[in-house]
């Protein structure tokens, strides 16, 4: 797990707008012009963007925003992605073990929250499994560019804190 840089941006582009990824990610496929300045003005800003490797390819992204304020306790996941030749071997898994390890190092970090789309039930089985509990259910909150219908988004959260 390294932080993403710059020369990530083939990568990044290339999974996030896989077609097997691009459903459960954020926005929808886009042109690479208008999708860097998305990396460069979002993505890379964020606390923590990581690229995961298998040690031989690069195989994997997560990112962590963390709240201000009055929610400086809070660290949001977010961009969770496995490349589908990498998917059931455990990697996800893998991956979100060594986020919530760097956030737990993180003495003021007390919750982490995160949210998928109600039609990726694997997601949501990996992220019980490591703890994390529902919170809410925004009903009907995406809908994917070309299609009708209208997708739950599901936010878990786990609390580290004391």
């Amino acid at each position: 797990m390294l932080p993403a840089t710059e020369s990530d941006f083939e990568f990044v582009y290339e999974l996030y707008n896989h077609p097997a990824v691009n459903p459960f990610m954020g926005d929808d496929v886009m042109p690479k012009d208008e999708f860097r300045q998305i990396v460069f003005s979002e993505m890379l800003q964020r606390n923590h963007f990581w690229i995961f490797s298998d040690g031989a390819n690069d195989i994997g992204m997560a990112s962590v925003v963390i709240g201000r304020t009055r929610m400086q306790h809070v660290a949001t996941i977010r961009g969770v992605a496995v490349h589908p030749n990498a998917q059931g071997k455990g990697y996800g898994r893998k991956m979100m073990q060594q986020v919530l390890e760097i956030l737990v190092q993180n003495k003021a970090i007390k919750k982490i929250t995160l949210g998928f789309e109600a039609d990726n039930p694997k997601a949501g089985q990996l992220y019980e499994k490591l703890g994390f509990g529902v919170e809410g259910r925004f009903l009907k909150n995406f809908r994917r560019a070309g299609e009708n219908v209208y997708i739950d988004h599901i936010m878990m959260s786990k609390w580290i804190g004391e």
